[in-house]
């Protein structure tokens, strides 16, 4: 396989294990030839998530501009790909991520999560950075957007069994107002549990 060299690496960044620099710049050179060689979608799919896990791993001793480098590649190789593969909900997600990481929150985004939402409604492994991106970003979308996210967030809490992840998404009283409106709205209720576990303000 291509990516033999790799597979290690891979199976770290995937599990939240230590990597070193080294095996890093060795997996970047192995993805780099692989392109080289056949440049499909899942290539640059594969180089952009080496790419924005190194830039979000504090551990390696880079500079924040090598950092920044990894995002801005991450980032091109993710509009590549769904560029010519657009099926990818996970991909949306990573590509919003990485936009928030060289951009900030811009008109840019609500795209990227809305097309996130489309393609992958109910996996439930991206509902806590989507709900991040959500909050992140809530001043650029519109009503009828907002109505949309308010229902996708009712959905998310509705549907999982764990719920403090929502409380650990929320930084500030306007999130938790975004998400109570959100839930009030569906006539559900923040559980008191989960609102002392997570550091969410009371309510006035």
């Amino acid at each position: 396989m291509i990516f033999q060299k790799t597979d290690a690496l891979y199976g770290k960044i995937r599990t939240g294990k230590p990597f070193t620099l080294e095996e890093l710049k060795n997996g970047i050179a192995a993805v780099d030839a692989a392109i080289a060689a056949d440049p499909v979608a899942l290539r640059y799919v594969q180089r952009a998530e080496l790419l924005g896990s190194a830039a979000a791993t504090r551990s390696l001793k880079v500079s924040e501009e090598q950092r920044r480098a990894w995002h801005r590649q991450s980032k091109a190789d993710l509009e590549f790909a769904l560029g010519n593969d657009p099926a990818r909900g996970l991909d949306w997600t990573r590509l919003a991520f990485a936009r928030a990481w060289v951009e900030g929150p811009s008109r840019d985004m609500p795209p990227l999560i809305l097309m996130s939402m489309d393609i992958a409604p109910r996996s439930a492994s991206l509902w806590p950075a989507r709900l991040h991106l959500i909050l992140s970003n809530w001043g650029y979308f519109t009503d009828a957007e907002k109505e949309r996210l308010s229902e996708h967030i009712a959905m998310m809490w509705r549907n999982s069994t764990e719920r403090v992840w929502v409380a650990r998404t929320i930084y500030d009283p306007i999130d938790e107002l975004i998400v109570r409106q959100a839930l009030d709205r569906k006539s559900t209720r923040l559980n008191s549990s989960h609102v002392s576990e997570s550091r969410m303000p009371s309510s006035a």
